[in-house]
């Protein structure tokens, strides 16, 4: 049997320096409408690694997305030297100050016709179809769905001065139903058509 060399206190002394530098999710990032978390753990005798996927919506990005943090004792497919203006500072600061983590951003779902006009942060009214890693799912909001009136979005208080003062508890999402997925497609594990 071999002897295992694996040190958990070296592991979680570098997850512990990632969130010290703000570099390890959390969960709770108000900047983020939380959708889906996955979390995907690898472990040799001598390596390890964690790959942590959560997918939301920021208005910042305007669409919603997929941010893949990765932390290892050995990372693959890093950036490159030619991302970065200027190898001899920029890359090799990131190289140190990074040696152990990396994080991408993938957006799953194509921007289009299924985001309200007025306010890309709701599905729009008419969508019909949105596109999930360049497959096209027809949506059909419930009929519960189509009589809720979405609550009003600042810019949409600004135009008719209504109030916009609500509990956390008064929020509400607009569920869509899968419908005719294509031949062999996953469609129905949302998971899987936004991970991957």
């Amino acid at each position: 049997m071999c002897e295992v060399s694996f040190d958990s206190g070296r592991v979680l002394s570098i997850l512990d320096l990632c969130c010290d530098a703000y570099t390890f999710p959390m969960l709770d990032n108000g900047y983020v409408c939380l959708a889906a978390t996955r979390l995907s753990l690898y472990r040799s005798v001598a390596d390890w690694a964690m790959v942590i996927e959560v997918f939301g919506f920021s208005p910042r990005s305007q669409l919603p997305d997929t941010h893949i943090y990765r932390f290892a004792s050995q990372l693959h497919d890093r950036d490159t030297p030619d991302q970065y203006t200027g190898r001899e500072f920029f890359y090799d600061r990131y190289l140190a100050n990074n040696p152990n983590n990396d994080s991408r951003f993938v957006f799953p779902i194509a921007a289009g016709l299924w985001q309200d006009a007025d306010d890309g942060e709701i599905l729009g009214e008419d969508a019909s179809e949105i596109v999930v890693r360049a497959t096209i799912l027809n949506v059909t909001p419930s009929t519960s769905e189509k009589s809720r009136q979405p609550p009003p979005s600042p810019r949409r208080k600004a135009k008719s001065g209504m109030s916009t003062a609500r509990s956390a508890g008064d929020w509400k999402t607009r569920s869509v139903a899968h419908t005719k997925a294509p031949p062999g497609s996953t469609a129905a594990l949302p998971s899987t058509a936004l991970y991957g």
